[in-house]
């Protein structure tokens, strides 16, 4: 009988450790073992399920960054910043933590009082999280800037869809703003009507000369047509700040 009930222990133990790597299979979350405290092994697995997640992390000059939006807006009297304004941020150590426990279960092979070998779940250790921030390049997507309203690109094209261009590493982010639709080939008509409602803003603007009007126009046009110049752009001087 003893032998019998020893079997019966042994075959059960045996149906949970089946179980437990069912479950595991089942989950789309894949599983690191930290055990052996295998620095680079854990801190690549983890780069590679939060790429898999498509988590929004990016690469800015060697850190690693995501865009929130600031519900405060600016706290500084002399940044203009609306209440939701998308801002890039370095990733904080509690964040990447927490996006690393969410896109993977983390687990250390311990053995029990029994003698039984089996997984506990961990938290992702510091070290896992320092090896991973340190490194200074990833597979995560490069993001040069946020830009709130279409722009122009250096091959010409117009970038008018939400989310991040991967040639450029421009993130468009226009919130609930929505900009009435750009056509594809636009004509020469289509641009001088641009121009006139351009010229509009400045109607009542009295301007000493015709070409002081064409520098503030294209003060304005240098917003939306910076990402299409390679290097730098025109600066514009403003030498009397108020009228008469």
């Amino acid at each position: 009988r003893i032998r019998d009930l020893e079997k019966a222990v042994e075959n059960k133990r045996r149906e949970r450790k089946r179980g437990q790597k069912q479950a595991r299979r089942a989950s789309s979350k894949p599983t690191i073992d930290i055990t052996n405290c295998a620095v680079s092994r854990v801190a690549n697995e983890a780069e590679a399920a939060l790429v898999k997640a498509g988590v929004e992390l990016y690469q800015r000059g060697g850190e690693l960054v995501h865009v929130v939006r600031d519900v405060q807006g600016a706290a500084a009297e002399w940044l203009i910043r609306p209440p939701g304004a998308p801002t890039i941020r370095l990733v904080a150590e509690g964040y990447l933590v927490e996006l690393m426990e969410r896109v993977a279960t983390w687990e250390r092979t311990v053995e029990g009082t029994d003698g039984e070998i089996k997984s506990c779940p961990v938290v992702p250790p510091k070290w896992a999280f320092a090896a991973l921030s340190g490194r200074g390049a990833w597979k995560f997507p490069r993001l040069e800037a946020v830009v709130e309203a279409p722009c122009f690109l250096v091959d010409g094209s117009i970038l008018d869809k939400p989310g991040l261009d991967r040639r450029t590493g421009l993130l468009y982010e226009p919130g609930d703003v929505v900009f009435p639709p750009i056509p594809a080939s636009p004509t020469r008509e289509d641009g001088l009507r641009a121009l006139a409602e351009l010229r509009e803003v400045f109607a009542d603007f009295p301007f000493k000369a015709p070409h002081h009007k064409s520098a503030a126009i294209g003060g304005v046009l240098s917003l939306v047509g910076r990402y299409a110049i390679p290097g730098g752009v025109p600066m514009h001087g403003v030498s009397a700040h108020a009228a008469g």
